[in-house]
């Protein structure tokens, strides 16, 4: 069986296609368009530019999935469109448009498919899970490979740059405010005071970016995936608001230009709270998380997807 995973994002808007045969899965093909929804939020509304924009992007994943004659189809959306006031009528307008019925997960459920999505492909026992996105930050604590808690805080790469980010990069104090403003998301979330984890396993579009970019830095081999937090740490501290900072962005992640040292501002932040001294990055995540408990756990295709009507 093929099939379709949407994931619409605060960042981006993904289509992965994978191949499913008895519980498990190949991805085939994977496309993603930097919509920045997050970035046509105003005043807690999602403004008719980017509803467009999501209508447009997902038309044209449309158009690919029926060209492949694929129709076996799952379409969520996470802090995009859960932290905006008219979601409703922006999902309403998005099923009218391209036919497809969005799923709102909410934080937690998302924070829970990070791990299944990752458990699934790695040997887990005991640490801390970390999805940064545009719009927010999943945390999920494991010990024993089981989940222990599965927490969400409303701050992403994109969201904590346009709030905080006057230029395309950080200033010293504009970096200093946004560790502060992380840190307190941290502490709304709980007391994690007692709480060491070695480990980090970071999920997400903005994590992969910070791999690749240390991969760059210290001329590692291109498929590396574990680093230390120190060298988390040493290259966000070399990103400075300079020419040097920018053209190596634009160089290795040029899509992430102006998120990558918010998203990287997150990650230490969150490494220094449970003392973590190493980070694994995961090619899996929320949207194989998703596969898992729509299609692949149930053991069959789920309701097939309707074109919309012409």
């Amino acid at each position: 069986m093929i099939c379709g995973i949407i994931d619409v994002g605060s960042n981006t808007i993904r289509l992965s296609i994978y191949r499913c045969e008895n519980g498990t899965f190949k991805l085939l093909l994977g496309k993603k368009v930097m919509a920045g929804l997050a970035g046509y939020v105003q005043e807690g509304v999602l403004t008719r530019r980017g509803i467009r924009k999501a209508v447009a992007v997902l038309q044209s994943y449309r158009e690919l999935l029926d060209n492949f004659d694929i129709r076996t189809v799952r379409v969520f959306a996470t802090a995009s469109l859960r932290n905006v006031a008219n979601s409703a009528e922006t999902l309403e307008e998005i099923e009218r448009e391209t036919g497809f019925s969005v799923d709102l997960i909410s934080g937690t459920e998302e924070a829970a498919l990070d791990f299944v999505g990752a458990a699934h492909t790695l040997d887990i026992t005991d640490g801390v899970m970390v999805d940064i996105g545009g719009g927010s930050t999943e945390i999920v604590i494991y010990e024993n490979a089981r989940q222990i808690k599965a927490l969400s805080m409303p701050i992403g790469s994109l969201n904590l740059y346009t709030s905080h980010v006057e230029g395309l990069l950080p200033t010293e104090k504009e970096r200093r405010a946004m560790r502060r403003t992380v840190e307190k998301a941290l502490r709304d979330l709980g007391d994690f005071r007692d709480e060491r984890y070695d480990l980090i396993i970071g999920v997400g579009g903005t994590i992969r970016a910070a791999g690749r970019l240390m991969i760059d830095r210290e001329v590692l081999p291109d498929n590396t995936r574990q680093f230390s937090v120190s060298q988390v740490r040493s290259l966000l501290k070399s990103m400075s608001n300079d020419k040097p900072t920018l053209r190596r962005i634009l160089q290795v992640t040029p899509e992430r230009v102006h998120t990558i040292i918010p998203g990287m501002t997150i990650l230490s932040t969150i490494c220094r709270q449970f003392d973590s001294q190493s980070l694994f990055v995961s090619k899996f995540g929320v949207r194989e998380g998703y596969l898992y408990k729509t299609i692949l756990e149930n053991g069959e295709p789920v309701e097939d997807e309707k074109s919309p009507a012409s």
